[in-house]
């Protein structure tokens, strides 16, 4: 498997360039090309600022960056307890200019309410991955799956997905793409 480009975002720049250490030290090290601030100090993947980022909102600082550096994989830390404007907006705009980068949540899986993983993946967000998995070998097969195109979905979630889409308004169906045909 050739590396996948992977990078970090958090608007702490203190557990940003943590997450990128357990990166950068775990299993699925080899399987990652991880893409980092030069200003970090890391080796693999530095990338450069066309200007400075003082004068940038956050949103305005993360989309220059993704569109700079463009990782396949863009793993996303943000509040958990739940989905504010803001961070909605920005994984919105994440996932419609840049189709190609899959936006996957670092969760905290005992505190992640089902309703903010549901508004985080009508905004586009690919999967959702606890934190504690950082280069343990389920993040090597998490990071391969989304590669791939696959959704990395807790199945409780998925079921009430499922059921969401099931049980819509059935003059609804034409949005999800069935018909009486099948």
């Amino acid at each position: 498997m050739q590396p996948v480009n992977v990078a970090v975002i958090d608007s702490d720049n203190n557990r940003r360039m943590e997450l990128e250490q357990l990166l950068q030290s775990g299993e699925a090290s080899e399987a990652i090309n991880l893409l980092v601030d030069s200003a970090s100090g890391r080796r693999k993947g530095r990338e450069r600022r066309a200007r400075s980022r003082e004068d940038m909102s956050y949103m305005e600082d993360v989309v220059a960056r993704v569109n700079r550096i463009k990782p396949r994989i863009l793993l996303a830390s943000i509040c958990m307890h739940h989905l504010s404007d803001e961070n909605r907006d920005l994984l919105t705009t994440l996932c419609q200019q840049f189709p190609n980068t899959m936006v996957v949540l670092l969760v905290e899986e005992a505190s992640a309410k089902e309703n903010f993983l549901m508004n985080a993946l009508t905004c586009g967000v690919r999967g959702f991955i606890d934190s504690e998995t950082i280069g343990t070998p389920l993040f090597h097969k998490m990071v391969k799956s989304v590669d791939q195109g696959e959704a990395w979905v807790p199945r409780k979630l998925l079921t009430k997905v499922m059921n969401t889409i099931f049980f819509r308004d059935p003059d609804s169906t034409a949005e999800v793409g069935c018909d009486s045909a099948g």
